[in-house]
């Protein structure tokens, strides 16, 4: 879930390239007994300190290496004719262009593409997952700074709220990492960061695909091959036209907390 700030205006040029640490660092953890307890009675399971740091560390190691991988295939130079194609599509399908489309309010004298800024996102994302700079706090509905008890639900995954780095975690979370769903904790975690580094990447397509972090997770996970979760699909649909018409992109606000991940 994303807790939205003011627009700080449109975004003109790529600026610096995010660099990714060569490894990723211990997470900064904010979890306390009471923290520790009230997990443990959402989920039916105890959990120690150490099982919340491991947990979370290496689902941002997981988020990282996807990041990185998708970030990668965007690279240049780009394969060009049939060995770029797979990716073309895989781009495609998730923000309905080509990596080499170039919008009309791109500056004169700039050289980016939609393929570069896509990577430079993912890159970002990558960074602040790696790097640490991430404080985690690991019950969101007892212990998260800037939320209210209304937030909270037993399927809230994750709030955040730029430009703060702080992820707060949810009921949702700890039932997916009980059952062993290794790929929802990290897909929540490279959406959240997505949320932390841009403010224009929402939860609501008012901005267009490239301003919806559903469309850039389909985007990671179709580069990984790995399966597309019901929120996924349902939020960021296929950009690939069907028929004599491309499918609508839908409209209406489906937070993070409410992604129905397969179970």
């Amino acid at each position: 879930m994303y807790v939205p700030i003011p627009p700080q205006g449109a975004v003109t040029g790529l600026g610096a390239v995010c660099v990714v640490p060569p490894s990723v660092a211990a997470p900064t953890l904010r979890c306390d007994t009471e923290d520790l307890a009230a997990i443990a009675v959402a989920i039916g399971e105890v959990v120690t300190r150490t099982d919340a740091r491991d947990a979370i560390k290496a689902a941002s190691k997981l988020a990282v290496k996807w990041l990185l991988a998708a970030a990668n295939a965007l690279k240049r130079p780009r394969p060009k004719g049939v060995a770029g194609e797979p990716i073309r599509l895989k781009f495609k399908e998730a923000f309905g262009t080509s990596p080499e489309f170039v919008p009309t309010w791109r500056l004169a004298g700039e050289k980016w593409d939609r393929g570069d800024i896509v990577r430079a996102r993912l890159l970002c994302a990558a960074k602040i997952l790696a790097n640490g700079s991430i404080a985690f706090y690991c019950w969101g509905p007892r212990s998260c700074p800037f939320t209210i008890a209304a937030d909270w639900r037993p399927s809230t995954w994750a709030i955040v709220k730029r430009p703060q780095y702080r992820m707060c975690l949810g009921e949702r979370f700890w039932r997916a990492w009980k059952d062993g769903h290794k790929n929802d904790l990290a897909a929540t975690l490279f959406h959240e960061g997505l949320h932390i580094y841009f403010d224009t990447v929402r939860d609501t397509d008012e901005r267009g695909a490239y301003g919806l972090a559903a469309c850039y997770e389909r985007f990671v996970l179709l580069t990984n091959g790995i399966p597309l979760s019901d929120y996924v699909k349902r939020l960021c649909v296929s950009g690939i036209p069907t028929g004599d018409f491309p499918p609508p992109r839908g409209t209406a606000p489906l937070h993070s907390s409410q992604r129905a991940r397969p179970s």
